[in-house]
């Protein structure tokens, strides 16, 4: 094999792989891109100030694909002092977790 088929194979494999991460990358973060209908925020009227986002879907599908395998959840509370910019809680099969988020806005979730 001469240096230049070398070369040529090195830079496919390379470019390929580039593709790949960028493509796989891309297909991970777009289940967070769907925006929540409906979502409401206020501030709670108690003296605990929290934030409460209610979520109202449009479909349960909506909500099991993107969210949480479980359909109980429709309330989120944050104290007022989190970020809520950059968490967004939530409850399912496995118990609590979290999913990071990169903006609120428009009543959406975005990543």
């Amino acid at each position: 094999m001469d240096k230049h088929k070398k070369a040529w194979l090195i830079m496919s494999i390379f470019v390929v792989f580039v593709v790949g991460f960028f493509v796989g990358k891309n297909s991970e973060s777009r289940k967070y891109r769907v925006p929540l209908a409906g979502c409401q925020t206020s501030i709670l009227p108690t003296d605990k100030k929290y934030l409460t986002i209610k979520l109202e879907f449009p479909t349960k599908k909506m909500f099991q694909n993107y969210y949480s395998p479980s359909l109980d959840f429709t309330e989120l509370y944050l104290p007022e002092t989190d970020s809520v910019k950059t968490t967004f809680e939530t409850f399912g099969y496995n118990g609590y977790f979290k999913v990071s988020t990169g903006e609120i806005y428009q009543c959406g979730f975005f990543k």
